[in-house]
């Protein structure tokens, strides 16, 4: 199984870290499409469905994959890495997120600690 050591959207050619402009365009439409109102689901159903490649003839997008991408910093812009986002489309993206949260009310642990306790 391969696995990917850079980000998506950026590649390592001749020992420095180069933007691949086709993955820079997907980027730039996530997180369009995602301040557009389009929902984690959807993005990943239609990069699935445009088989956009994330690995060499892997094309399953899930909602994961979305949210690691708006939650990656290093879209911005880094010492290594060229910046693909603004820090203003990205601010945007996760105020966004946050609004769409609907877990935020729920205290998790407490749920957690009685499914344990009640094992016998």
């Amino acid at each position: 199984m391969n696995n990917r050591y850079t980000p998506f959207g950026y590649c390592i050619r001749d020992g420095k870290t180069m933007v691949v402009s086709s993955e820079a365009e997907v980027i730039t439409k996530i997180y369009s499409l995602y301040l557009s109102g389009e929902s984690l689901k959807t993005i990943a159903a239609l990069l699935t469905y445009e088989k956009v490649e994330f690995l060499p003839d892997r094309w399953n997008w899930n909602k994961n994959r979305i949210v690691r991408i708006l939650d990656d910093t290093r879209y911005m812009g880094t010492e290594r890495y060229a910046s693909i986002i603004s820090a203003d489309v990205f601010q945007q993206a996760q105020e966004m997120k946050l609004s769409r949260n609907t877990q935020t009310g729920h205290d998790r642990t407490k749920v957690i600690h009685l499914r344990q306790s009640s094992v016998p």
